[in-house]
């Protein structure tokens, strides 16, 4: 807990040198999100519940409440660690269920959103589950098959507060692979894929399922930039953190986020 609460208390000494021009898009005028090559489908016609994302512990949105500045701080460290434009993909995982990855995945979102010109891209890599949409109150995305391209079948943008972002939501394939991890891994990367080059997006975060539970984890979180790896107290194992680390590979920058323990998490 001491070498946590010392990252954090260095992350805040850094906060203040974070360019936060650094998130201006590309594609980007004065700062606005560029406009969409071809109308949103899905597109959310209304801002969300703003009461509704703080009853599901979502908060990142209001840069008054004292738990977004946790995310704030994780969002200035992985700035400081390169994530930007040129390097986008965060992956957030665990290593088993429960730890809270979906709560930190869109709190970070939300986090990135509120910067200045940001674009943000918000993956739920949990397949079929919707997860982020259910957390959201959003309504469930299906595909109208289950062929690879088209990702535009789960893609939405929608407005939180006075910020935007966009969600793509992983459907289930209406032709299961028949059990082959790699087929479903590779349509999954693909979507991402084709999403990522139709927005241009100036950070993606991707939700990422358990990865000692989910082989397609291991193989999606080699195509991140950074990996923030949520641990739960009194429930991930020493053993857990060390072999997600041999997923993730020695060369990889990692951030570590300690949840469920009071005062002192998330």
């Amino acid at each position: 807990m001491d070498t946590i609460t010392k990252a954090l208390a260095r992350t805040k000494r850094a906060s203040d040198a974070i360019d936060l021009n650094l998130f201006k898009s590309p594609t980007s005028v004065d700062g606005r999100l560029p406009e969409m090559r071809a109308p949103m489908p899905d597109a959310e016609s209304d801002l969300l519940s703003l009461h509704r994302l703080r009853s599901q512990h979502l908060v990142a949105f209001d840069s008054g409440d004292p738990v977004t500045r946790l995310y704030d701080m994780l969002r200035n460290q992985l700035v400081s660690l390169g994530i930007g434009p040129k390097k986008p993909v965060v992956a957030v995982a665990a290593p088993t269920r429960g730890c809270g990855t979906t709560i930190t995945a869109v709190n970070l979102a939300l986090s990135f959103a509120r910067m200045p010109g940001a674009n943000v891209l918000l993956i739920d890599a949990n397949v079929g589950s919707n997860a982020i949409g259910r957390l959201m109150g959003l309504r469930a995305i299906h595909a109208p098959d289950g062929t690879m391209g088209a990702p535009a079948a789960g893609l939405r943008r929608v407005g939180v507060g006075s910020s935007h972002l966009h969600i793509l939501s992983i459907p289930a394939a209406e032709r299961p692979s028949g059990g082959v991890a790699t087929e479903e891994t590779f349509r999954v990367e693909e979507m991402i894929d084709q999403a990522r080059e139709r927005l241009r997006p100036s950070v993606v975060i991707v939700d990422l399922p358990a990865m000692l539970t989910n082989d397609g984890s291991a193989a999606l979180v080699q195509h991140a930039d950074a990996v923030t790896l949520v641990l739960a107290t009194r429930e991930t194992k020493l053993s857990d953190i060390e072999v997600c680390k041999t997923y993730i590979g020695a060369g990889k920058a990692t951030m570590f986020v300690l949840n469920k323990c009071g005062k002192h998490g998330f």
